[in-house]
């Protein structure tokens, strides 16, 4: 497989091997938003390090790419016309702080986790600054986020979580503002947040947020520590997973 292959519509329209040799489709102009890079890094070393697809040209539209490596500061960062961002983490990596950050035009970001965690928190603001941002979805499993881990990402309405092993930290989407209405929350065990997790954001005032959990858990919710304190004060209610338009680990895609 080439190391890094173009998609328009799901057919290759340009590859390049790790030698540097490089294969062009038909000429033409293409829609942004339906452009995929997939990126593979070669077994046997040599081609692009990883990432540098992402930092050389600045692409457009849809990305999606396989990481063997811990995705650190500024990886991915300043892109003005990337508009969503699949990370496939599952070879057992993290995002450290500030990985994805100040991206424009980025709506959504899927992170592709592990299915055992790595033992590692991702990293304080992790991901941020990324203003036109609405869903971020983790599948798999993390060990935990930072404080601050998805700060100031001001337009944040979605938040979609399989597995954390430990708290959301303190802060963790402060400067969501009163968009964050919808939080889904798949793991059979209570997921811990710290009292200011969701400060500044709708799930800290009378803003009809709604948190979507399994439906056996809605009551062990209801009574969690932290999470009582947003229940008791008529901040957010506690929805049941099973019965909600979420219910499909797939329903972003």
């Amino acid at each position: 497989m080439s190391d890094v292959t173009i998609k328009y519509s799901g057919s290759s329209i340009a590859t390049m091997d790790a030698s540097g040799s490089k294969t062009l489709g038909t000429s033409g102009k293409y829609c942004e938003g339906d452009i995929v890079v997939e990126y593979v890094k070669p077994s046997g070393g040599g081609g692009y390090t990883d990432l540098e697809v992402l930092t050389g040209e600045k692409p457009t539209g849809a990305v999606s790419f396989i990481s063997n490596e811990d995705i650190s500061i500024a990886s991915i960062a300043g892109r003005k016309n990337m508009t969503s961002l699949i990370v496939d983490l599952t070879g057992g990596y993290i995002l450290k702080s500030y990985a994805i950050r100040d991206n424009t035009a980025l709506t959504q970001v899927a992170i592709l986790a592990p299915s055992s965690y790595v033992n590692t928190n991702y990293g304080d603001y992790c991901m941020t600054g990324n203003t036109a941002l609405k869903n971020i979805i983790i599948r798999g499993q993390i060990a935990g986020v930072n404080q601050s881990g998805f700060r100031s990402n001001s337009n944040l309405e979605i938040f979609d979580l399989e597995f954390s092993n430990s708290a959301l930290g303190n802060n963790c989407f402060y400067g969501s503002g009163s968009k964050l209405k919808t939080v889904i929350l798949r793991q059979n065990s209570v997921v811990p947040i710290n009292s200011s997790t969701f400060t500044n954001t709708a799930l800290a005032g009378a803003n009809g947020a709604k948190v979507y959990v399994p439906n056996t858990l809605i009551s062990s919710y209801q009574t969690a520590s932290n999470w009582s304190t947003l229940y008791n004060s008529g901040y957010i209610t506690f929805e049941s997973l099973e019965n909600s338009i979420y219910s499909s680990k797939d329903w972003w895609q």
